[in-house]
């Protein structure tokens, strides 16, 4: 168990917190009071660590993003089964009590008994198991058409190893061909820079996948097919304040804009897809 709690503490423990500080704004951007609720009991198990508050604005607006295309999804009825992957300490499931999706949420055995033991599972059903591994979910989809299955992956490929990341999606797009697929990434750049060691920075694994282009993922024949992506400086100025104007200049030039982006993508084949 120690060493996927070791896994939550460098890679969930700072969105959660991110959320649980944005809740006790005035005017969050999320306003996950569930990560607000949740705060005492997690800062009594692990440390608080220190969330910048450009780091907490990011982390919230791609939980927001997210948030959105899913919403629109399921409100379309294009989407019926939700996976979460790398679940961690997300509360999606209580911040959006009102989705009529069936969810599934995947991780490490360790932290999936932390979710029991403090996240209501609120009709989820919760699989114990490497996520990047599809048959350790994939028969929750059983009843499921693939091109209404949503696949959720937030803070977790770019920790991968490209040749894996390229692996499950192969496996995805053969079993689930016409699912949809929301993801977050860092580019190159975004990635070189985020990796350099920085005084007062939580240590954290290094961004090892982070391509280009979303758009050229797989081959020719099989590439994912963006519906629609966004970037920091796609959301309103008032949610980007903190972002300081050298910043904003750097992130709308064309090749920095979306640097790190947020993307709702579908993988090709299925009907309708």
């Amino acid at each position: 168990m120690t060493a996927a709690l070791e896994l939550l503490d460098s890679t969930a423990l700072t969105p959660f917190w991110a959320r649980a500080h944005d809740a006790a704004l005035d005017e969050p951007i999320l306003g996950d009071m569930t990560a607000l609720g949740m705060a005492a009991m997690v800062r009594q198990r692990f440390a608080e660590p220190s969330v910048p508050t450009i780091t907490r604005v990011g982390c919230c607006l791609r939980n927001l993003a997210v948030d959105w295309w899913l919403c629109q999804l399921v409100e379309q009825q294009r989407v019926e089964t939700t996976v979460v992957i790398g679940a961690g300490l997300d509360t999606r499931r209580q911040r959006l009590p009102e989705l009529d999706s069936r969810f599934v949420e995947v991780d490490s055995a360790a932290i999936i008994e932390l979710r029991d033991r403090w996240i209501p599972a609120a009709g989820a059903t919760r699989v114990a198991g490497d996520g990047l591994q599809v048959d350790s979910w994939l028969h929750t989809t059983d009843t499921a058409e693939p091109t209404s299955v949503a696949i959720i992956l937030e803070g977790v490929l770019a920790y991968q190893q490209p040749e894996r990341v390229a692996r499950f999606f192969g496996e995805v797009r053969e079993h689930l061909p016409g699912a949809y697929l929301l993801f977050d990434s860092p580019g190159p750049i975004s990635a070189r820079s985020a990796n350099r060691p920085q005084p007062g920075r939580a240590a954290r694994p290094a961004y090892n996948w982070a391509p280009w282009s979303t758009s050229r993922l797989g081959d020719r024949k099989n590439r994912l097919m963006i519906i629609e992506e966004k970037g920091f400086m796609d959301f309103p100025r008032a949610m980007t304040s903190c972002f300081s104007k050298r910043d904003r200049i750097i992130h709308s030039l064309p090749l920095l804009r979306r640097s790190y982006r947020m993307t709702l993508a579908r993988f090709p084949g299925g009907a309708g897809a």
